[in-house]
């Protein structure tokens, strides 16, 4: 799906992979992490990474304090993101079929948004809500992902019920699981049995610690059925998207409700009459339900915390954080209260080192983590599309080196399973990963007028070594060593002070990076 970039394999990386090779680590998760650890392992886990002077202030200013800020996120300057400045005014809106250029401008746009903003809670339960919900956009203009992926981020920290809503209401939903058109009369049933199995209750019936309820003969028991799956299609009909010719491209669809071709009113499904309206309030009425059901609650709680925490949460842990989803469920900012109790939990701390990182995590985290840059305006002579497509393109190439495009997830289930994040480690991954890693270290922004192809993405070193204030070994080697692997076990700490020695030049420092960001140390979360 996507043209790779060879590697520039320069001198400093061949004088290194020994080291590398025989590095040997011990990655035993720490119960009792060191207050710079639990920021540390905070910020992995609910952000892209942070930088060491912000470390710092997390730890001075306190925990709490960083999460009362995040959860507001409102509040927060979000002016370096170009996600908040959306693309209008083009020459030409109405003859304007893809006002993003393509699908890997927008693409760009979010890796873009994730590296620069300062709402990073936000940020991080988006890409959990954008893996939850799937959609691949090979099928879907930019726009409407783009609308559709600030539906998911603007709802990313409230509401559960009103979360699925936006998302079932946006036309890129209604276009992937075709409930766009939909009649009662004989009703395509996609979209009501993937909003059941994968976007609210789950397939089976679950107790409040996460475990299947058993039935006599002690086999699980199915949420719904075929008898639940039609009636609630036949309510959910009536929906269509709808192209305003000459309206704003970023805007031009639209989704509009016919109450001919839907059947509401009094509608048995899931074991008990609900009152459905006829009209376009149909999906939030049926959503709602959903939201409330006893299922819904450990299966969400459930995902999250293998996604955030651990691939193996206990029962005690699913309940407890079970009981504060259950209690916020029609709180406006549900989800950053289960946030906040999932951060405060001992579990959490607990979980310091326990899962892999996401190849999207490795990418970002290393440039947030360093002096990571981007190049976002456009070169001289260019069109009004070069904006979009110079602002992080190839961190979307990248990607899809390490094989996470976010936007065009293999399946359903996106790039893995909750509890099954290991599946993305593969060689050809590693394979990417060694290689992104080199051009991040190698590459220097476009200085041509033209519009032609150049590096948008880069790690700084100059601006590293300037930021340590340094040109002694060990104190360079401290400093990437807690940016990057919380201070390192000791084989680590050995190879790269070794490798760095008294005083490196710019390329042995390249190098060391290079070694700590293709460790296993910096591979877990």
């Amino acid at each position: 799906m996507r043209d790779n970039r060879t590697a520039p394999w320069g001198g400093w990386i061949a004088g290194i992979v020994l080291s590398l090779l025989t590095l040997t680590l011990t990655l035993t998760p720490s119960a009792h992490a060191a207050t710079r650890q639990e920021v540390q392992h905070l910020l992995r886990r609910f952000a892209f990474s942070a930088p060491p002077a912000t470390v710092t202030k997390v730890m001075s200013e306190g925990i709490a304090a960083w999460l009362a800020q995040q959860m507001d996120w409102q509040a927060i300057d979000d002016s370096k993101s170009m996600l908040n400045q959306p693309p209008t005014g083009y020459v030409n809106p109405n003859s304007c079929n893809y006002c993003l250029a393509n699908n890997n401008a927008f693409e760009a746009l979010v890796y873009q948004h994730n590296l620069l903003t300062g709402r990073q809670l936000q940020a991080k339960l988006e890409l959990h809500w954008l893996e939850h919900f799937s959609i691949n956009m090979s099928q879907i203009d930019p726009p409407s992902m783009y609308n559709y992926d600030a539906a998911v981020r603007a709802n990313a920290l409230g509401n559960f019920a009103q979360l699925v809503t936006a998302v079932a209401l946006s036309p890129a939903m209604m276009w992937w699981l075709t409930n766009d058109g939909n009649q009662a009369n004989g009703p395509n049933v996609n979209f009501t049995r993937e909003l059941m199995q994968l976007f609210t209750i789950g397939e089976w019936k679950l107790n409040p610690d996460g475990s299947q309820v058993l039935d006599a003969h002690g086999q699980p028991i199915p949420n719904y059925g075929e008898a639940d799956i039609k009636p609630m299609a036949k309510a959910m009909s009536g929906y269509n998207t709808v192209f305003l010719k000459g309206g704003d491209p970023m805007t031009n669809y639209i989704v509009t409700f016919d109450q001919q071709y839907q059947i509401g009113g009094n509608i048995r499904f899931l074991g008990a009459q609900h009152n459905v309206p006829s009209s376009s309030g149909a999906i939030a009425a049926i959503v709602n339900i959903l939201a409330h059901h006893p299922s819904t609650a450990p299966f969400q709680v459930t995902e999250l915390l293998k996604r955030f925490v651990t691939e193996t949460p206990s029962p005690k842990f699913i309940s407890d954080i079970v009981a504060v989803w259950t209690a916020n469920v029609d709180a406006p900012d549900q989800i950053a209260q289960v946030v906040k109790a999932i951060v405060n939990h001992p579990d959490f701390a607990a979980a310091y080192h326990a899962m892999p990182k996401q190849p999207v995590e490795l990418v970002l985290g290393a440039m947030r983590q360093l002096p990571g840059k981007m190049q976002v305006a456009a070169p001289k002579g260019c069109n009004q599309f070069q904006p979009y497509q110079q602002a992080g393109q190839s961190l979307e190439q990248y990607m899809s080196a390490l094989n996470q495009d976010i936007f065009f997830p293999p399946n359903v289930f996106s790039f893995f399973i909750p509890g099954h994040v290991e599946t993305m480690m593969t060689t050809s991954a590693y394979v990417g990963q060694t290689a992104t890693f080199s051009q991040l270290l190698e590459n220097s922004p476009p200085q041509s007028s033209t519009c032609s192809t150049g590096a948008d993405a880069w790690i700084d070193v100059p601006t590293l070594l300037t930021t340590i204030g340094s040109s002694n070994g060990l104190t360079i080697a401290n400093y990437l060593l807690d940016a990057l692997v919380d201070g390192g076990s000791p084989q680590m700490r050995n190879v790269v002070i070794g490798y760095l020695g008294n005083h490196p030049n710019n390329a042995t420092v390249q190098g060391a990076v290079w070694l700590i960001l293709n460790s296993p140390e910096y591979a877990v979360n």
